[in-house]
């Protein structure tokens, strides 16, 4: 499992586990094998999610994959 909080959170690799992350801005480009649970001002997921995917955001970004369950809440949500 990944816990991490930030002004910026950028996460590149894999996660074993769930990702638990907040910030003014996160970005997972890594996979994620269990749930991500994700807040912060603007967020951005091109990865894998393994599991459940929720995050909430001024700007809420997805364009990777999401196998299970997505909740999403945001100014702006940008699904791809």
């Amino acid at each position: 499992d990944l816990y991490a909080a930030a002004g910026q959170v950028i996460v590149t690799g894999p996660v074993d586990g769930d990702a638990v992350l907040a910030g003014g801005s996160v970005s997972v480009g890594g996979d994620v094998s269990g749930d991500a649970l994700l807040a912060g001002g603007s967020i951005e997921v091109t990865g894998v999610v393994g599991d459940d995917l929720r995050a909430g955001g001024g700007q809420v970004i997805v364009n990777g994959l999401v196998t299970d369950q997505a909740i999403l809440a945001g100014g702006t949500v940008v699904l791809g």
